[in-house]
């Protein structure tokens, strides 16, 4: 039987390693894709097209009964306004232990929005929204569009759905939000790599804005160190945890897929902390390795490890 349990962890955490090389940017996605998808990968939808309903493509429902039934309160030591968690599912008891404690810590939560690296560029653009809502197993999460447009007329964000539907850092959040916030509506951006250095400044003050109209919780979901044998992953994850911690956003800047796969959705995350007065708690740390069970060597490590944090900004 342990066999079978170790034979199954390891094909769904080579499926993961396998989507992630596609991804390019960080991140690993789970295997569960629609081919058959009928959003267009190249056009970029006009913010008046009609929106349609997008898919939690990634969603397992026996995966997700074991990370809820798993989850554990975290030791946040008040109400939770913001936070990071990871998008790789193979770590999705820390995520569901994330929003868990979010949702005892706080009173309501109107609107729940996403920050995340955007792992396909099939549009061309740098920031990618959308307009449309979700289709989660657990029923409609509508998207708040006041909010939405708001990233397209003043960040320059693209309506591209398509993006959405098909990156795990956003589309494998959202079955835990409609979960844990079955009432709450969303938002989503997706930052690419190469997008302008000063989005963190303009992104933070907005969010901010977002908050003093809602009682929003927002998510910064980033996946930490990749491709990295043990003892490099955890020598770059204190590197990280130090950086995180001092707020040093001139190092984190500069920081590559070794560290973390969205440096400017980390240093939003910092400034939003700022800007709300919140502290900063490390809530959890772990990587692959640790989650999956499985000792280094082995072939599903031929990739490196990926590793994961959960910090948050308590008020």
């Amino acid at each position: 039987m342990r066999k079978l349990i170790i034979l199954l962890i390891c094909l769904i955490f080579v499926g993961c390693k396998s989507n992630d090389k596609i991804a390019g940017n960080g991140g690993s996605a789970a295997s569960q894709q629609s081919e058959s998808s009928s959003l267009n990968p190249y056009a970029e939808e006009n913010i008046h097209s009609p929106p349609q309903l997008l898919n939690c493509d990634f969603h397992d429902q026996r995966d997700f009964d074991i990370y809820t039934a798993q989850a554990q309160a975290y030791e946040a030591g008040g109400e939770i306004i913001s936070g990071v968690i990871p998008h790789h599912l193979l770590a999705g008891q820390m995520i569901a232990s994330f929003f868990k404690t979010a949702a005892e810590s706080r009173g309501s939560i109107e609107t729940v929005i996403i920050i995340a690296p955007m792992h396909y560029d099939d549009t061309s653009a740098v920031l990618c929204t959308t307009l449309s809502d979700w289709a989660t197993p657990f029923g409609l999460t509508h998207t708040e569009r006041d909010f939405s447009e708001r990233f397209i007329t003043e960040l320059g964000a693209s309506v591209c759905d398509y993006n959405m539907q098909k990156d795990h850092s956003a589309a494998a959040i959202m079955p835990f939000v409609k979960h844990y916030f079955p009432e709450a509506g969303t938002a989503a951006l997706l930052i690419e790599a190469n997008a302008p250095s000063d989005l963190p400044e303009r992104l933070a003050p907005l969010l901010a804005e977002f908050a003093a109209k809602k009682n929003c919780l927002f998510v910064f979901s980033v996946d930490f160190s990749h491709y990295l044998e043990p003892a490099e992953t955890y020598r770059k994850d204190e590197e990280t945890r130090a950086a995180v911690m001092q707020s040093d956003t001139g190092r984190i800047a500069f920081m590559t897929n070794a560290h973390m796969d969205s440096p400017k959705s980390i240093i939003t995350f910092l400034y939003l902390s700022e800007l709300l007065g919140l502290q900063l708690h490390e809530l959890a740390h772990s990587n692959s390795m640790e989650v999956s069970g499985i000792p280094y060597p082995h072939p599903v490590y031929d990739e490196g490890l990926t590793s994961y944090f959960v910090f948050a900004g308590v008020q």
